[in-house]
Parts: structure tokens; C-alpha cells; sequence
């Protein structure tokens, strides 16, 4: 009986072990967790700063509002000089959408 005893009491102390060991390894897994979270955030904080203080932004927001209208100025041209086949070309694009919408539904 005394036996039993002694085995009960190892097994409690294995078992007090264990939960101390798993305690460990939560916390360390806590705390490698919020050192990324606090690694990868100070790292998009410092792309969202450099993006902020960017002085080309308003220079590359010129240049794209510039080529937009440029495009934009060329597409009409080009409408208004070949008005048949610009129409062709739209009702091209309606025939395919109408055939995509239609192949969908059934």
C-alpha cells in the first residue's frame, strides 16, 4: 500500500511539472506573439510614414492626372474620327457581354 502511495504522489508531482512546463511555453508563445504583432505594426507604421512624407507624391499624382487627360483628349479624337468604326466596336463589345451574360445564366 505504502507502495501505491509513493506512486501517487510521483505521479502528482510529474503532473505539477508538466502544468508548470506548459505554463512556460504559453507564456513564451504570449510574448514571441506580441513581439511580431509589435514588429510587423512598427513596420507598416514606418511604410505608412514614408508614404506620408513622400514629397514625389504630388509630383507622380501630376503626372498620372497629366496622362489621364492625355489619354482621355486621344480616345475622343480618334472617336470623332472614325465615328462607324467606333460604334462597331461598341456593339462588338455588347454582343460579347450579352453573350457572356446569357452563356451564365444558363
Amino acid at each position: 500500500m505504502a507502495r501505491f502511495g509513493s506512486h501517487a504522489a510521483q505521479s502528482r508531482e510529474d503532473v505539477l511539472e508538466e502544468i508548470q512546463r506548459l505554463q512556460q511555453a504559453l507564456d513564451d508563445l504570449r510574448h514571441d506573439s506580441l513581439h511580431g504583432t509589435r514588429k510587423g505594426f512598427d513596420t507598416l507604421r514606418r511604410r505608412a510614414e514614408s508614404m506620408w512624407h513622400d514629397h514625389h507624391l504630388n509630383e507622380r499624382y501630376g503626372d498620372l492626372s497629366k496622362n489621364t487627360r492625355e489619354a482621355s483628349r486621344l480616345a475622343r479624337e480618334c472617336v470623332r474620327e472614325h465615328p462607324v468604326s467606333s460604334a462597331a466596336l461598341v456593339l462588338g463589345v455588347c454582343v460579347v457581354i450579352g453573350c457572356l451574360w446569357m452563356y451564365r445564366r444558363s
